[in-house]
């Protein structure tokens, strides 16, 4: 039977429920709620780091259950927008939860202010995490599920603060901690290294031409501006400088937070991606000429505990880049019955039973 219903596996050590309850015989054949418009190696969005998500087309407003038991790891549900512009990419309201085994299963797509767990809460599967949506790249209501080896939103951990230009007292009551995002192609920090640096802007801010301000970059972290050039020309040009860090202000507004990525090659120093909004912070506190601003930088805890799993991408000369997400295989369970999701099938799979067959949407993620 389950050769007939889906590909049928082998039992997997980790196993995965459907991340929604089965909805009604109406609503499964008139609006295909519950179908799979997106498997595997799907032809629309489903490709290299996305080659084994899972898209199910649902109505906005479905309870999304979490499918294994893990910890919330990251989330965000400020996103108002859907479609499919190319700068919605990075514009999905989600939920990403983190496993025992370090793997994170990914929610995308859920609805504006959809999310109902916080970062750290314990989740068992079948709790309700969230509501579907949307939101992000997204030609239809639908839910993105898969299975990643890394989480960029779980890479880094950012303290910044600042003192008196002389370093005898802090500017501030106490630090800041800053959401960012590890660069696919930044080298890997080990999980006993940080990296301590008084950080400088640069100028250009957007580092599109060579440092007018090397002077002052050189040995410290320095804060460029997203736009006005590829992130290959950016950190080229603060490696040029002397740069022991690099710190990327996006440019949208959010906070919109992405993993950048555009080389095959780690660049020599540790290379992250903040918020616009963060970026501002930091450029209002260190103008002043009595305050200077320090940067700590270290690999997140989660982050941590990914690495004893970590699927690599390793180019022509052996370099790996260390950040770079894959998407795993992985099976879903229901009911003993063990399978991987079908295009045009619907779930969770009744026994003996078939889906109706459904088109796959334009361009869903």
């Amino acid at each position: 039977m389950a050769g007939e219903e889906d590909e049928a596996l082998q039992p997997s050590r980790a196993t995965y429920i459907i991340p929604f309850k089965r909805f009604p015989a109406a609503d499964r054949h008139l609006s295909q709620a519950g179908t799979c418009i997106q498997g595997h190696h799907g032809w629309s969005t489903h490709k290299d780091t996305l080659a084994y998500a899972v898209d199910f087309r649902l109505p906005e407003g479905t309870p999304i259950l979490a499918s294994r038991r893990g910890v919330v790891a990251a989330c965000a549900d400020h996103f108002r927008l859907g479609g499919v512009d190319q700068v919605l990419r990075p514009r999905a309201n989600f939920v990403a939860i983190q496993h025992e085994d370090g793997t994170y299963a990914r929610y995308f797509h859920l609805k504006h202010q959809g999310v109902k767990v916080a970062v750290g809460e314990e989740v068992e599967a079948g709790d309700r995490i969230g509501l579907s949506g949307n939101t992000g790249y997204s030609s239809t209501p639908h839910l993105h599920f898969d299975v990643v080896d890394i989480l960029p939103e779980d890479t880094a951990f950012l303290e910044f603060i600042v003192h008196d230009a002389d370093g005898s007292s802090p500017c501030a009551a106490k630090p800041e901690f800053i959401p960012a995002i590890m660069a696919a192609f930044s080298v890997p920090l080990t999980d006993q290294e940080a990296i301590h640096a008084e950080v400088i802007l640069a100028d250009p801010p957007d580092a599109r031409a060579p440092l007018n301000n090397a002077d002052l970059v050189h040995g410290r972290a320095v804060l460029v501006e997203r736009g006005g050039c590829s992130f290959e020309t950016k950190t080229r040009h603060a490696l040029a400088a002397g740069a022991t860090c690099i710190l990327v202000a996006n440019h949208n507004d959010g906070p919109e937070l992405f993993c950048m990525g555009g080389s095959k090659v780690p660049v020599p120093v540790p290379t992250a991606l903040i918020s616009k909004e963060s970026g501002c912070m930091i450029k209002e506190a260190i103008q002043s000429p009595s305050c200077r601003g320090e940067v700590t930088l270290r690999n997140s805890e989660g982050y941590g505990r990914a690495r004893r799993n970590l699927h690599t991408e390793a180019n022509g000369d052996g370099n790996r880049l260390m950040y770079s997400t894959q998407t795993l295989s992985v099976p879903f369970t229901h009911e003993g019955l063990q399978f991987i999701p079908q295009e045009g099938r619907n779930y969770p799979p009744a026994r003996g039973t078939r889906s109706r067959n459904a088109r796959a949407c334009c361009a869903v993620m």
